[in-house]
C-alpha cells in the first residue's frame, strides 16, 4: 500500500511539472494596529467564496503562509497559486520574504 501510494504522489509531481492541477487563491490580507500585530489573511477562490483564513504575523514568511493555507485546505503546497488582490502573481521567488514586504503595497493602498 506504501508503494501505491508513492506512485500517487510521484503521478501528481509529474503532473505538475505538466502544468497539473491547481488552485488559484487570491489573497486578502488586513492589518489591526501596529506593524508588529497579526494580519488576517482570508484567502478565496476563483468564484469568490472563502476558502480559507488564518492569522500570521508579517514577520512570517510568504512560504509560511502557503503551508498554513496548503494545510487548512488539505492540499498539496506545491499546488497553491497565491495572487494578490492587486493582481500579482505571488511566485516562489518571494517564498522567502516576510510577508510585511510581500504585501507592502497592499498596505500602502488601505
Amino acid at each position: 500500500e506504501a508503494c501505491k501510494n508513492n506512485d500517487i504522489l510521484e503521478m501528481l509531481i509529474r503532473s505538475e511539472s505538466r502544468g497539473g492541477p491547481q488552485v488559484v487563491l487570491t489573497i486578502q490580507i488586513s492589518a489591526q494596529g501596529g506593524p508588529e500585530s497579526p494580519l488576517t489573511v482570508v484567502a478565496t477562490g476563483m468564484s469568490g467564496i472563502e476558502l480559507a483564513s488564518c492569522q500570521v504575523s508579517p514577520k512570517q514568511s510568504l512560504a509560511d503562509l502557503k503551508d498554513a493555507l496548503a494545510e487548512d485546505l488539505d492540499t498539496p503546497v506545491f499546488t497553491l497559486r497565491l495572487v494578490a488582490t492587486t493582481g500579482q502573481l505571488l511566485d516562489e521567488s518571494r517564498n522567502a520574504q516576510p510577508l510585511s514586504e510581500v504585501f507592502s503595497e497592499t498596505f500602502r493602498q488601505d
